[in-house]
């Protein structure tokens, strides 16, 4: 339950179908023949690596999979019908997470790269090999290559965005697009949670019933680290093409080989499988978990889904996490997601409901209450109108926590409190629950490398009118909920009453999800 889902994100700029094919894709004095002496070195098309549609070994690998599957399911990953290409290649990515290791080798030089079936055949691989193996079986599968990509550059630690050797760090991933256009992150190295996935792995494939445990441990633990990577591809390719990316420096595909992959860097030898440290199951999927109705592959699936929501901040819409006051809307959303019956759709119409918790004031109008009532609209909340105006006009001043008097906190025009008008005030009174504002453009509460700042606001919300109106919001730092450890910039609560409201907020967010999960599987 946080405002994302994953420490990683996506550039707003970046077409990841690639700007300008390139006609030199040989990389040479890549491979090394065998059993000669001397040693002689031969040339490879870096696209042979992807071209093996109709490989044995890799249709083997997909019988196998397919065997996993639970038999009432497993048509779905041979059919060509609504989300069964998206089923199909969560089926993929979750077999490479589970079965295929992350192998650290002496050297990350393309002399070592392996062909996926000898991937399969070595038991694992670095990321190069891993990325060749999900998009070769990807396409093996039957999606068409045009929705893969294997992406070659960095991986930005923006913890240090200032000194370009500590920052970027060369990595190779791959993106899906999925059957609703997005694309999405295939990288076994930001998908594996090994103490989480531990704890999965005693989850019966055909999704048995097994004794619950209570919410608070299925919340248990959030993760709240403060690193933040930034995917930065410079260079895409499937079996057919490859691609530059056109941001920053303009090189060819060998000699950017050249450049990075003479040697590994510090980061990458230190590295182990939780390079995504901060990324963790959310607390919904911690919940679905225990209602015993979802398989280890389906959790995963939700899980990958709900991180490319965050991710990709150039699809951000504030409906989508009941930001920015939406919050009509955003119930509009999750009605929508869940009637249309995928996996996708409903792993984030869950991410949405966690972020209500996490994000709006509904928490707050049960502040000296044990628990949160689930959400059922605005007559969940014993004599709301009046509550609401307590809450926004009446609220203590600022020297006492707790209180929600937007006079306490920033506009968009100003980082600083300030008082706003009288107008604004009743008009947000009058929807009674708010949410905070995010990723407004321009907006002073967003520093320089915040995920707010590039983050693309959607256009058809830049209305002057919505704009203004929803510029008198609170910021979402100043408001939301939605960390373990309460943030530099949270305003709303003092440590004690955060603590105790984050505690109440996972309650919820668990709640509801696994309510919702038993009903959207009995309608399957």
């Amino acid at each position: 339950m946080c405002c994302r889902t994953s420490a990683f994100s996506f550039s707003k700029d970046i077409n990841w179908d690639g700007d300008v094919v390139l006609f030199d894709t040989t990389v040479r004095a890549m491979r090394t023949l065998p059993d000669v002496k001397p040693r002689r070195r031969y040339a490879v098309d870096i696209r042979e690596f992807l071209a093996m549609e109709n490989s044995s070994v890799l249709h083997d690998t997909l019988t196998r999979i397919a065997n996993g599957i639970a038999k009432e399911e497993r048509y779905r990953f041979f059919i060509k019908e609504r989300g069964a290409f998206d089923f199909r290649a969560l089926h993929v990515v979750h077999h490479v997470c589970e079965n295929v290791r992350y192998a650290r080798k002496g050297s990350r030089n393309y002399d070592t790269w392996l062909y996926p079936d000898e991937t399969l055949a070595a038991g694992g691989g670095d990321c190069e090999d891993l990325a060749f193996l999900i998009a070769a079986l990807l396409t093996a599968s039957g999606i068409s290559p045009y929705m893969v990509r294997v992406a070659f550059g960095y991986v930005r630690d923006l913890r240090h965005p200032h000194d370009t050797r500590a920052a970027l760090h060369q990595h190779a991933w791959v993106m899906y697009r999925s059957e609703s256009g997005a694309w999405m992150l295939f990288d076994p190295l930001a998908l594996r949670v090994p103490e989480w996935r531990a704890r999965m792995s005693v989850a019966s494939t055909t999704g048995t019933k097994r004794t619950k445990r209570s919410t608070a441990a299925a919340a248990a633990h959030v993760s709240d680290s403060r690193h933040r990577f930034e995917y930065l591809p410079m260079f895409v390719m499937n079996a057919d093409h490859v691609w530059r990316v056109e941001h920053g420096r303009r090189e060819t595909l060998p000699d950017f080989l050249q450049r990075n992959y003479r040697a590994t860097d510090a980061f990458w030898r230190s590295f182990n499988p939780s390079f995504n440290a901060e990324t963790h199951y959310t607390v919904f999927v911690r919940a679905l978990h225990d209602t015993g109705l979802f398989s280890a592959a389906e959790l995963f699936m939700i899980n990958a889904a709900s991180l490319a929501i965050d991710a990709d901040v150039g699809l951000y819409h504030p409906y989508d996490h009941f930001d920015n006051g939406y919050i009509d809307e955003g119930w509009a959303r999750v009605e929508e997601r869940l009637g249309r019956g995928t996996i996708i759709d409903f792993a984030h119409a869950m991410h949405a409901v966690a972020d209500f918790y996490a994000h709006s004031s509904y928490g707050h109008f049960f502040l000296k209450e044990p628990s949160i009532p689930l959400y059922t609209g605005r007559d969940a909340i014993r004599d709301f109108s009046a509550r609401a105006e307590e809450m926004y006009v009446h609220a203590p001043v600022r020297d006492h926590a707790d209180s929600l008097n937007p006079d306490h906190f920033s506009s968009h025009a100003q980082a600083g409190a300030h008082v706003r008008p009288a107008a604004a005030t009743r008009y947000w009174m009058q929807q009674g629950i708010i949410s905070g504002r995010y990723a407004q453009p321009g907006d002073a509460m967003e520093g320089a490398f915040s995920f707010g700042a590039i983050t693309a606001y959607p256009d058809e919300l830049k209305k002057a009118s919505e704009l203004e109106r929803r510029g008198w919001l609170p910021h979402h730092n100043e408001i939301a909920v939605d960390s373990e450890r309460m943030g530099d910039a949270h305003t709303l609560y003092g440590p004690d009453s955060y603590s105790r409201e984050y505690v109440k907020r996972v309650d919820a967010a668990v709640r509801h999800p696994m309510e919702l999960g038993r009903s959207w599987k009995g309608k399957r």
